[in-house]
């Protein structure tokens, strides 16, 4: 994408981007992805992703925006099955567990609810609030691709839904509340309204 200087015409000395300012390189692929999603540049927004998911030097935690990208642009355009299923791949490589993109029984659900409603232990709105502050940066990614996941999950899978709330509001219960744990408790009152 980006060269700098050093190349003599011949080829001989040529450095890419990425060898000159790997830091750079990444925020202007990744934020460029952004723009170009927002603008409506969908084969602009392909290239830059592809930028940077095709590099092996570039640790998942530093690709993360450019799938948050992706898998709002699959959402943009019905793809809702795919978006859940990268979800999951980049929960996976976070180490973090999911559930699988399948229909969920009803006795699975009315387990997931079980534990949610024991983790929640009767706790009032204002000691949910004073929760501690999340802190763990792969915990708080892990969060945002699952706040992404119910957006498909609502559209394509409904029983997967229910848990992916309830595997919010746990990881919320357990090591606190960060933007994503919105989503958790208005959930569990979409949940809860039946």
């Amino acid at each position: 994408l980006c060269y700098s200087d050093g190349d003599n015409g011949d080829g001989e000395n040529k450095k890419d981007g990425w060898d000159v300012d790997r830091t750079t390189m990444l925020a202007l692929c990744s934020e460029g992805a952004n723009a170009s999603y927002v603008s409506g540049n969908f084969d602009a927004m392909n290239l830059l992703i592809d930028e940077v998911l095709n590099r092996d030097d570039i640790p998942i935690k530093d690709k993360f925006r450019v799938y948050e990208v992706k898998i709002l642009a699959m959402q943009g355009a019905g793809n809702y099955h795919a978006s859940i299923e990268l979800g999951i791949d980049v929960r996976r490589r976070l180490g973090l567990k999911t559930p699988r993109n399948r229909r969920t029984s009803v006795l699975r659900i009315l387990g997931g609810y079980a534990r949610t409603c024991l983790a929640l232990g009767g706790k009032t709105a204002e000691e949910l609030a004073n929760l501690p502050e999340l802190t763990d940066e792969r915990i708080i990614m892990g969060q945002r691709i699952l706040e992404l996941m119910e957006v498909s999950c609502y559209q394509a899978q409904p029983t997967m839904f229910a848990l992916l709330v309830f595997l919010l509001m746990d990881t919320s219960l357990k090591y606190g509340i960060n933007a994503s744990s919105c989503d958790a408790f208005t959930g569990f009152g979409v949940i809860l309204c039946g």
